[in-house]
């Protein structure tokens, strides 16, 4: 399933919360799409290290692939940074939907990656610039 969908899929499941994977019983972007793939709600902080490595099994890619925020511009930072970035509500935040991001998240899914290691950037509608794996940061 893609990262877009599962997102889209959980944020049906229950309501949105920030700073956390799940608490509450609110979700996450990154939660909401746990929860869509199948695992189960677990509100235990502890265990969100957990979560978070179960994120990366489920969508590598949003690991390695590098983006600025579509709506701040902010520094090159791995997908799932910058998807926390637009849920959270706070100071370093955008508070956008979960619905909102999986459209974002959408927009860049399948982007191909150049022979050079960046990312074909075409669609406008996609964060620039992009880097895979190991490719130039700021």
């Amino acid at each position: 399933m893609k990262l877009s969908d599962a997102i889209r899929l959980g944020a049906m499941i229950r309501p949105k919360i920030s700073g956390y994977f799940f608490k509450d019983g609110a979700s996450c972007a990154q939660g909401a799409a746990l929860e869509a793939s199948g695992t189960a709600y677990d509100d235990d902080v502890e265990r969100s290290f957990d979560h978070g490595l179960r994120v990366r099994q489920l969508w590598p890619e949003a690991c390695g692939l590098y983006v600025r925020c579509p709506a701040c511009g902010g520094s090159l930072m791995p997908l799932l940074y910058v998807i926390a970035h637009l849920n959270n509500e706070n100071s370093t935040g955008h508070g956008w939907t979960r619905e909102a991001i999986a459209d974002w998240v959408e927009t860049i899914e399948g982007l191909k990656q150049a022979s050079d290691g960046t990312t074909d950037v075409d669609d406008a509608r996609s964060p620039v610039p992009v880097s895979v794996d190991g490719g130039d940061r700021e």
